[in-house]
């Protein structure tokens, strides 16, 4: 492990826990963003429809930029997500998207944060990945192209799960 990840898993503003076992079904997280004021596109929502809470357990997670994984430039989707499973970081559960919107309500005003998971292909045959972000004060679960050659930004930052068996000292798995 890199000395730069290594002090991003002992950032605690970068490293978190989310209890994904509050919600029994999909139908209970869309009233829920609903009932929260979420915004979510009717892409989303077909998303939501095909998804199932499969795992209901708690989540460690960490935030990460495309720089921080060691690249400076545009880089594919693909090779972002190869580079944080090399140094030991998993993809998300499609489901964990929703859950972590419902959680993290104090999002700052124009802060987007990307879910790494499996793309998931909907109906407009574009795979895609959730996004969480803050659009003028209005909290909104967002789908983002998530095709392998989907070139992402240096600055943008993404939500990876940490193993059970916690690369993080401190916490407990």
């Amino acid at each position: 492990m890199n000395s730069a990840l290594k002090r991003i898993l002992d950032d605690p503003k970068r490293s978190f826990f989310v209890d994904s076992s509050l919600y029994a079904n999909i139908g209970e997280i869309k009233k829920a963003l609903k009932l929260m004021e979420c915004r979510f596109s009717d892409l989303v929502e077909k998303t939501l429809d095909m998804l199932s809470v499969s795992e209901k357990n708690g989540t460690k997670c960490i935030i990460v930029s495309v720089h921080d994984l060691g690249f400076e430039n545009e880089t594919p989707y693909h090779e972002v997500c190869a580079r944080a499973i090399s140094l030991g970081l998993q993809y998300c559960i499609p489901t964990f998207g929703p859950q972590y919107r419902l959680w993290y309500k104090s999002q700052p005003e124009g802060e987007c944060l990307f879910v790494a998971m499996g793309a998931v292909s909907v109906s407009n045959g574009c795979p895609g990945i959730f996004s969480i972000l803050n659009i003028k004060n209005t909290l909104w679960l967002g789908w983002q192209n998530g095709s392998d050659t989907y070139l992402c930004k240096p600055r943008f930052r993404f939500i990876f799960q940490i193993p059970c068996k916690s690369l993080i000292p401190h916490a407990k798995a």
